[in-house]
């Protein structure tokens, strides 16, 4: 990931292309989060009890079933979707709040960043710098 940043500040329109390679960089982080959650979450899924909660006890009884019967919460249809999840555990819980305390820091660089072009303008980046290291340093002491 570093490699894009760095090679995409290479050349004579060095700011322009880092801020498309932060872009990239940005897009494939939420992709590569995104797409082992949804297919760890579809590849985990059960049959949900009466009161809501998971049954784990079950998936092998319905995985042995006809795949032709839409009634059962692992059938390819749209009606299924409601009829099957997951329960997620402690450590998932845990795990995201420190997600999202990390992302809360990010405030602290960009908060200061708006608001620095706001009133320098976004191609005074000479002024934006200025305003805008000690709070880098801030942020990067807090993570």
């Amino acid at each position: 990931d570093g490699a894009i940043i760095l090679f995409s500040g290479l050349g004579p329109d060095a700011q322009s292309q880092v801020s498309v390679g932060v872009g990239g960089l940005a897009g494939s982080t939420v992709m590569l989060l995104t797409v082992p959650w949804v297919l760890s979450v579809f590849a985990g899924r059960v049959p949900l009890g009466p009161d809501g909660r998971p049954q784990y006890s079950k998936k092998r009884a319905l995985l042995r079933q006809d795949s032709v019967n839409d009634d059962s919460c692992l059938s390819r249809t749209g009606r299924a979707l409601f009829k099957a999840g997951v329960e997620p555990d402690r450590s998932l819980i845990k795990s995201g709040r420190i997600m999202i305390l990390t992302a809360l820091i990010y405030i602290v660089v960009q908060g200061p960043a708006f608001e620095a072009m706001k009133e320098n303008g976004q191609d005074n980046s000479s002024a934006n710098a200025g305003i805008e290291n000690k709070y880098c340093i801030i942020g990067f002491a807090l993570c």
